[in-house]
């Protein structure tokens, strides 16, 4: 279940999941300066080259409200890349930080692009961050996300199959899919079908919890496929 960050409500809406998709979090064309620009243009070049696709929260589209369409995209990717420097207005720089928190609250790996330390969020230092103006910058880029695409069989798969195994259907799923959206494999999803059909013909799970996390692997499996 995932609660609404707007409402506190429970979020009704089913997510499109987007396969190997980044979700960009970066200043507007109207913010970026000449290095920023650049920068950004060799974060998306080594994103292409990994075969990776991407969303930028700058040029999305708005439909009905800005922040939900933002939260719905958020969670349908498999990762997040921040960028932050000097000379944004607080504004910007808040948006950016908000969809970092949101991103990570999801569960979602963030790596976030930083010219100076200053400009570090304090709370940020235990995660992935790199200082864009280093020599080293996108070596270590290349690290980190193959770092990331790890951890479907270092640390997801893992969970869930435990999760499965202690009967936690939803933290399974959750993971799986998690899993998948970094580093689709079949196997993952012939496991995700199974829980669905078990979920399914189960008799001893409350109709309403079984219906909707049915509806939740349901809806992933076929919009994947």
């Amino acid at each position: 279940m995932i609660i609404c960050p707007l409402n506190a409500g429970e979020c009704n809406r089913l997510i499109q999941p987007r396969v190997k998709t980044v979700f960009i979090m970066a200043p507007s064309v109207k913010y970026q300066t000449a290095e920023a620009r650049i920068v950004l243009q060799e974060i998306i070049q080594t994103l292409s080259d990994l075969n990776y696709n991407h969303e930028e929260g700058s040029t999305m589209v708005r439909h009905g409200d800005y922040f939900c369409s933002i939260c719905r995209t958020v969670q349908g990717c498999a990762l997040g890349i921040a960028m932050v420097y000097d000379d944004l207005p607080v504004r910007t720089i808040s948006s950016i930080y908000l969809e970092t928190g949101l991103m990570q609250g999801f569960g979602k790996p963030v790596i976030l692009f930083v010219d100076k330390r200053k400009n570090l969020s304090s709370d940020y230092i235990r995660h992935y961050a790199i200082f864009f103006k280093s020599k080293d910058y996108l070596p270590k880029y290349r690290s980190l996300l193959g770092d990331i695409g790890k951890l479907p069989e270092d640390v997801y798969e893992e969970v869930a199959r435990l999760a499965l195994k202690a009967g936690d259907y939803e933290k399974a799923a959750k993971y799986y899919q998690e899993a998948y959206l970094i580093g689709p494999k079949h196997k993952i999803l012939i496991t995700l079908q199974s829980m669905a059909s078990t979920l399914d013909k189960s008799t001893d799970i409350p109709r309403a919890y079984k219906q909707r996390l049915f509806e939740n692997i349901e809806h992933f499996c076929s919009r994947v496929k």
